[in-house]
């Protein structure tokens, strides 16, 4: 099932990134699961990540971002306090949802070559026909490419 899978992918990729915070959501942006993100921190305004996801949606691409709002329209309610700067990755599973993860920035940035390899995994479990694979076969999986 493809929720699952998005919720497992999830599940992985925070063991692997040791990101703080995460969600899942399947491609009508509903949201499947979730790891330190209450609905009210997904409501703020503060938080970006569903521009975040809609991008990467768009692209079919990572996004490798943070929640710093810097469009001047929205001057207003700017988000201009550093120490709440988090970096944001989006994965997104084309088909099948996306995954969001976020974590303070000051907890040091995650190293490109570590989103394009669970991108790598991504695709290669979608390719396969692999989206049953529980998390930690995921993780295991991740560490053999």
């Amino acid at each position: 099932m493809s929720d699952s899978f998005v919720s497992n992918f999830m599940r992985a990729a925070v063991f692997i990134t040791g990101m703080e915070r995460a969600l899942a959501v399947n491609m009508d942006m509903e949201i499947l699961d979730s790891v330190n993100l209450q609905e009210a921190d997904i409501e703020s305004e503060q938080f970006t990540g569903v521009e975040a996801i809609q991008r990467a949606f768009a692209s079919g691409k990572y996004e490798i971002t943070n929640n710093l709002k810097i469009d001047p329209s929205q001057a207003p309610t700017t988000n201009t306090n550093f120490a709440d700067l988090r970096v944001v990755i989006v994965l997104p599973l084309m088909g099948h949802g996306a995954v969001y993860l976020d974590r303070a920035l000051r907890n040091g940035m995650l190293a490109r070559e570590v989103v394009e390899k669970l991108m790598t995994l991504g695709n290669h479990v979608i390719q396969t026909q692999q989206t049953d694979t529980n998390a930690s076969d995921l993780s295991a999986m991740y560490e053999q490419l």
